[in-house]
């Protein structure tokens, strides 16, 4: 019987053992695998991230050059009204003539309000129209339009600016280009053979392309009618679309065939509609994610030499620690119980405990229940912050800790409510004499240290057993006369039955 015992004591021992251990090799290697899982997806953020960073540069390009572009026509338009009477005299002709052939623009116009217009290159009046682009530009800024297709599927652009005095319009000037300088914009030898680089309008019209050669993003096509023959793993076209609409940057996985799965990063140009796309294809995006993620799996093999190891000590620690753990069983279920801002009992151990001596020894005696809540305490918070409001908290909680006696029943039950049980009241001089201590701790209750806050509460007060002989018919009592309290205009006390 003896090795029976010693047996079963031994098989006792490893179990407490073997079981943590078994428990935080598990633990550890999910925690591993969380890592590495969060490792692998920050890698993946930052890879994104230097992409849109590089799609940044090429937009800054872009914006730089249209404001540029926007400063020349809009001094030409000037020009053309400090020097001249009639708008379309020659020097005016000839000085957008000038401008088209040092900037490549193909055409220049001045245009009159009533839409009259002269084509600068042959120096004849232009049939334009009132209802296509012509009649979209302003009269007010320079600015840059969309890109279009001509009557040729040619992708087209204007660059306008007015003519006008403080009082007055008297025209504008406009610049047709054809957008086609990307290849002198992207510069990036390493990836130029498997992205592609596009300019294209809020309408999906890829104006112009450079790198990877495919018929995926051919310039002049749609972007947009593209899509939808593709098959989408993350975001949508409609996402896109709305992004660029409110001037946001984004991107979508695209799957273009079994072996080609693509992102799509897309960043608007100024407030042009207009925006710049890059495709990179995915085997790339995961190659730059592997070599961001590579310390990560160095670090795993590490993690689980150190796991090994702190596995053998953690065995000797539970073996030498075996006697102890009574000990802080004990103490972990105190701090279970109690409330980590004031040290009291919190709300599910305040009512077990006077659940139990309601049970047992204060079946035959009477007690008093005092529910107490903070007035106007969210005012507090939201005046003078969250953190002074815990100070309020804890302090009451400091206050009531060496008020009572170490037996009686102090927790607190809510945010800013707090019961009070006392034990053992003998007779009604001692109720009321108890009642008004609960009542004077507010009487100079103040709080803080530079700000000295006043602070009062509404104070509800159940007898057992005259009005209950439960914990949860004392509660409600108690908290009946509560809000009596508070609605008599609250900073006092009121019991159950007020007689």
């Amino acid at each position: 019987m003896a090795g029976v015992a010693k047996k079963i004591k031994r098989n006792i021992t490893w179990i407490q053992w073997i079981v943590p251990t078994i428990l935080f090799a598990l633990f550890m290697t999910v925690s591993l695998v969380t890592y590495y899982n969060k490792a692998t997806e920050q890698a993946k953020k930052d890879v994104v991230e230097e992409f849109y960073d590089q799609l940044s540069f090429y937009t800054g390009q872009y914006e730089l050059s249209y404001f540029y572009s926007k400063a020349i026509a809009q001094s030409a338009a000037d020009y053309c009204r400090d020097h001249s009477e009639d708008l379309f005299e020659d020097h005016n002709l000839e000085l957008i003539q000038i401008i088209c052939k040092n900037y490549s623009y193909n055409k220049g116009y001045i245009i009159k309000p009533d839409y009259t217009a002269i084509d600068t290159t042959n120096k004849k009046y232009a049939d334009i129209s009132l209802t296509g682009i012509f009649s979209k530009m302003s009269f007010v800024n320079a600015e840059i339009t969309d890109f279009y297709l001509d009557g040729t599927g040619q992708a087209l652009a204007y660059v306008s600016a007015p003519i006008k005095t403080e009082d007055q319009v008297l025209g504008l000037v406009v610049f047709e280009y054809k957008p086609s300088d990307i290849k002198q914009v992207v510069d990036t030898p390493d990836f130029i053979s498997t992205n592609v680089y596009a300019l294209m309008s809020k309408e999906g019209v890829l104006a112009d392309r450079a790198g990877l050669e495919g018929a995926f993003m051919e310039r002049n096509s749609n972007l947009y009618d593209k899509f939808s023959t593709y098959q989408f793993i993350e975001s949508s076209p409609e996402q896109m679309k709305k992004d660029l609409e409110k001037g946001n940057s984004g991107y979508v996985i695209a799957k273009l065939n079994a072996n080609n799965i693509r992102y799509f990063f897309y960043r608007p140009i100024e407030d042009q509609g207009t925006c710049f796309v890059m495709s990179v294809n995915n085997g790339m995006i995961n190659h730059k994610i592997e070599e961001h993620s590579r310390d990560a799996k160095n670090i795993m093999v590490r993690t689980l030499v150190v796991m090994a190891i702190f596995i053998v000590a953690l065995v000797a620690v539970l073996i030498m620690n075996l006697a102890k753990n009574t000990r802080a069983n004990k103490e972990l279920i105190n701090k279970a119980q109690t409330d980590l801002l004031t040290d009291l009992l919190n709300k599910k151990a305040t009512e077990e405990k006077i659940k139990e001596y309601l049970a047992e020894e204060g079946k035959d005696k009477t007690s008093m229940m005092f529910i107490l809540d903070i007035d106007n305490f969210k005012n507090i918070n939201d005046t003078m912050g969250h953190a002074f409001g815990d100070e309020v908290i804890a302090t009451l909680g400091k206050q009531l800790r060496s008020e009572f006696r170490v037996n009686d029943i102090v927790g607190r039950t809510g945010g800013d409510e707090f019961t009070i049980f006392l034990k053992d009241l003998k007779d009604d001089n001692l109720l009321k004499s108890e009642a008004n201590r609960v009542l004077g701790i507010f009487k100079n209750f103040k709080v803080g240290e530079y700000t000295k806050y006043f602070a009062t509460a509404s104070i509800g007060v159940s007898i057992y057993p005259q009005d209950a002989d439960t914990f949860e018919g004392l509660y409600k009592a108690a908290d009946q006369a509560l809000y009596r309290a508070k609605n008599r205009g609250k900073n006092q006390m009121a019991f159950y039955k007020e007689d």
